[in-house]
């Protein structure tokens, strides 16, 4: 029954396909569950799960494609044990809109988990984000949304989040909460030609917890103003890299806006490559190496507890530091 009476589930490597049969179609369910080896596609229409309902993935694979609309918001979307995945958008289907999915609790539990914003504009809206336990990962392709009433809180686990974009200017996926902790684990964060992750309206904290983390910008494009080289935009907040041995690098854009941005524990490093340009405010310390290389480095804050290196490669800029 599609009356949100009662849970929908398939027993294992099965198919169930949820296709509009007119405009604004929507059909309601009490919940449903995909399992191990189950494939769910959502497409061109609309589920509504009843305030009791719970949408389970574990070990299935959850696909929303050409405008689809997902609406647990009044519920959860819960993982199990094995490694659940949630793709958005279709190679095959050419996306209508916007696909969605809302929901109150957002946990994917244990397992490796995958959240892929492959094809379109994808947006998850929560009031919690919880990638779980596990090596999980999350990619944007040239959009995608992840947007949380709350912390943003990958878990513990060697996690990835890649923003695939490679249009110079163009934002390419957003990650926006309260507050972003990548847990334990060694996590790591690679910005394409763009990306954004903005917490409480630029005033959240940003951890990267234990582990040997690594953030990196490769973008080509400098221009951090329209998020063309990724931004991690915390404005009065503060950037800590936690416990363990983390990087930064930045490779011809990029920035990190933020009050202060702390080491933490262990040796920690920043490194500035070629052409890369810095400003604002930000206080640095507990970093025991900030590398500029073939690159201009304007510190509007102080620099405690590290050391600054200038270097230069054959052929490469004159590194500067203006004091």
């Amino acid at each position: 029954r599609a009356d949100g009476a009662r849970t929908i589930l398939a027993g294992g490597n099965g198919w169930i396909i949820f296709q509009s049969a007119g405009i604004g179609a929507t059909t309601e369910l009490g919940g449903f569950t995909v399992n191990s080896g189950d494939m769910w596609f959502v497409s061109s229409s609309s589920v509504f799960l009843a305030s009791s309902g719970t949408l389970t993935i574990d070990g299935g694979t959850l696909t929303l494609q050409d405008g689809a609309n997902v609406n647990a918001a009044e519920s959860s979307l819960s993982g199990g044990a094995n490694a659940d995945t949630i793709v958005f958008g279709s190679a095959s289907v050419p996306s209508a809109g916007s696909d969605v999915l809302f929901a109150s609790a957002f946990d994917l539990a244990a397992g490796n988990d995958i959240l892929n914003f492959a094809y379109g504009d994808g947006i998850l809206t929560v009031s919690s984000f919880s990638m779980g336990t596990g090596n999980d990962s999350i990619t944007f392709a040239s959009a995608g949304q992840i947007q949380s009433a709350g912390t943003v809180d990958l878990g513990t686990g060697d996690d990835t989040i890649t923003f695939n974009s490679a249009a110079a200017g163009f934002v390419g996926g957003q990650i926006v909460g309260t507050s972003f902790d990548a847990g334990d684990g060694a996590d790591t964060l690679t910005f394409g030609g763009g990306g954004l992750i903005n917490l409480s309206g630029s005033n959240g904290d940003f951890t990267l917890g234990a582990g040997n983390d690594s953030i990196t910008f490769n973008s080509t494009d400098p221009n951090v103003t329209n998020n063309g080289g990724g931004l991690i935009n915390l404005g009065t907040g503060t950037f800590d890299m936690g416990s363990g041995n983390d990087t930064v690098t930045f490779n011809s854009g990029g920035a990190i806006t933020a009050s202060a941005i702390t080491g933490g524990s262990g040796t920690d490093t920043i490194n500035y490559n070629s052409g890369v340009f810095m400003t604002g405010t930000t206080d640095i310390s507990t970093v025991e190496a900030i590398n500029v290389t073939n690159a201009a480095l304007t510190l509007g804050g102080s620099v405690t507890g590290g050391a600054i290196a200038l270097g230069r490669a054959a052929g490469g800029l004159a590194p500067s530091l203006p004091i």
